[in-house]
């Protein structure tokens, strides 16, 4: 790759890695190689995209990918299996070390109410284990050290340390009402999840790392600025974007046309000039300054013009707080430790 862009990298449960190798090299990856008639990653990526879109369709067709979920069969990935990726999978962006491809310049970030999206799936039974508190638990069970070991006073102690930072957390979207998790219990999920991804990324050792944070929570959609709705501003007219869940409007259709277009130019004009230099640049939006400093930052606020916090701008305030991106990025790179009285209610979380 000559460049990278990351839109919403995430965290993923170990439940769904570290694996054998073997057995993942006989599920869906052996589909795809047998549908191929191929015998090596070198034969796929000489096929080209549409030869390999159609043989391997069922990477690209999230009904076919989720029935192989239900089944439990066909999804299983190597991971951090100590054959296949020897460390974690945040190992080295967590000990600044370069990896692989680290000098291809990277443009990446999120949305700020990621979660939103998996809180409202959540409330189907197959998905019920995506409810936020079931995620932050399997967060601090894989990457907080004592936790795992505690009692529940304890385990009920350290999320509520983490729930105290975001006690500002807002549920203002319209189907917001109805999920089964509070305002600071699906934030704090999408940070886990979604936010870290691209803070970690921004910061990691190589080259150049542009960092954007897409804050469209004025435009009108059913869960606000949540997961998928950058999607919309790759279309000339974001408004009119229609693929998604049935029935569901995650864009806000027919609201602030005028306002939306003009973002989704500008978006476009940042992410194809990056493609084609390496350097994100707008004739419409402000100078984007590639991140240098811990937490990855400073960081593009992009918003509609017609927000009432102003239009986008460079931004060095980390998402959702300084606080919680310092301690949400020293648990998940495992310099986090949980101690106090571990078979009660009293403890804190200590940065290592």
């Amino acid at each position: 790759f000559h460049r990278a862009i990351a839109q919403s990298p995430g965290w993923q449960s170990a439940s769904q890695f570290q694996r054998a190798a073997a057995q993942s090299a006989s599920t869906e990856g052996r589909a795809c190689l047998e549908a191929t008639a191929c015998n090596s990653t070198a034969c796929l990526r000489a096929l080209p995209v549409a030869q390999l879109a159609g043989k391997c369709f069922e990477y690209l067709d999230y009904s076919l990918f989720l029935s192989k979920v239900r089944s439990k069969a066909g999804l299983v990935f190597a991971g951090a299996d100590g054959e296949v990726l020897r460390d974690g999978l945040l190992h080295q962006l967590c000990a600044s070390e370069a990896a692989e491809g680290a000098e291809v310049p990277l443009l990446v970030g999120g949305m700020p109410h990621e979660w939103r999206y998996f809180e409202m799936v959540a409330e189907k039974p197959f998905f019920r284990q995506q409810v936020a508190p079931n995620l932050v638990d399997r967060f601090l069970v894989e990457n907080l050290r004592g936790y795992a070991a505690a009692g529940d006073g304890a385990k009920w102690c350290a999320r509520r340390q983490l729930l105290d930072l975001y006690t500002k957390a807002t549920s203002t979207c319209a189907k917001c009402s109805g999920f089964l998790s509070n305002a600071s219990e699906v934030q704090l999920a999408g940070d886990l999840v979604f936010t870290i991804g691209a803070q970690l990324s921004a910061q990691a050792v190589g080259g150049p790392r542009y960092r954007y944070l897409l804050d469209v929570e004025g435009g009108g959609g059913i869960l606000g600025a949540t997961h998928a709705v950058d999607l919309a501003y790759f279309a000339r007219e974001p408004d009119t974007f229609s693929i998604g869940p049935s029935g569901l409007d995650l864009w806000g259709a027919g609201i602030q046309a005028e306002a939306k277009a003009r973002l989704g130019k500008t978006i476009r004009e940042y992410w194809a000039s990056f493609v084609h230099s390496g350097v994100p640049q707008s004739a419409t939006g402000p100078d984007w300054k590639a991140a240098d400093r811990p937490l990855g930052l400073p960081l593009l606020h992009l918003r509609l013009d017609t927000d009432d916090a102003g239009p986008s701008r460079m931004s060095s305030e980390a998402w959702f707080s300084r606080e919680a991106a310092e301690l949400v990025s020293g648990i998940a790179c495992g310099r986090a430790r949980l101690s106090g009285d571990l078979s009660g209610r009293h403890c804190q979380i200590r940065l290592e």
